[in-house]
């Protein structure tokens, strides 16, 4: 796959955690009985210059985009600045972001692509048949022709149901 960064001067890295879910197996010194734990964390890093575009591979792009965070929802609200008069019926104001009381759970690297900090020129390539992404389409309420283009398909997938 590859991944343009739209920035002129700001870099952009994403962290890829490649060994989740690894079990390391090992023998307690004193027991000698074998036991297992979670193995330690191995993280890649992308980097993507300004204004570059480079090639990723699919299995650490997947491994990178699989996170979620939650984020509070904050309002912008226009507070009237009082010391300040510019004329009788303007009003100086400043802007202050209020917390709302909710959460949203995000993917950050999601959300720089809506943003268009990022934009994917060539999608990872699916593991799902053609025929499950027509049926998520259809899901999705795209219905799409048997005799559909299969880049087509693969292009709408990523766009609606990604």
């Amino acid at each position: 796959m590859q991944v343009k960064n739209n920035r002129e001067h700001s870099n952009v890295q994403l962290n890829a955690y490649v060994n989740k879910g690894d079990i390391v197996k090992y023998r307690d010194p004193l027991t000698g009985a074998q036991l297992s734990k979670p193995a330690k964390p191995s993280y890649k890093l992308i980097h993507i210059p300004p204004l570059a575009t480079v090639e990723i591979d699919d299995e650490l792009w997947l491994a990178a985009t699989n996170g979620f965070t939650t984020i509070k929802v904050m309002e912008e609200i226009h507070e009237p600045i009082k010391e300040l008069n510019i004329g009788k019926d303007k009003v100086a104001t400043k802007s202050v972001l209020m917390p709302t009381g909710e959460t949203k759970r995000v993917n950050l690297i999601e959300e720089m692509v809506k943003e268009g900090r990022i934009t994917i020129v060539v999608p990872p390539k699916s593991t799902l048949s053609l025929e499950d992404m027509q049926a998520e389409l259809k899901a999705a309420g795209v219905p799409t022709a048997k005799d559909t283009d299969e880049t087509i398909i693969q292009n709408l997938y990523y766009k609606i149901c990604k």
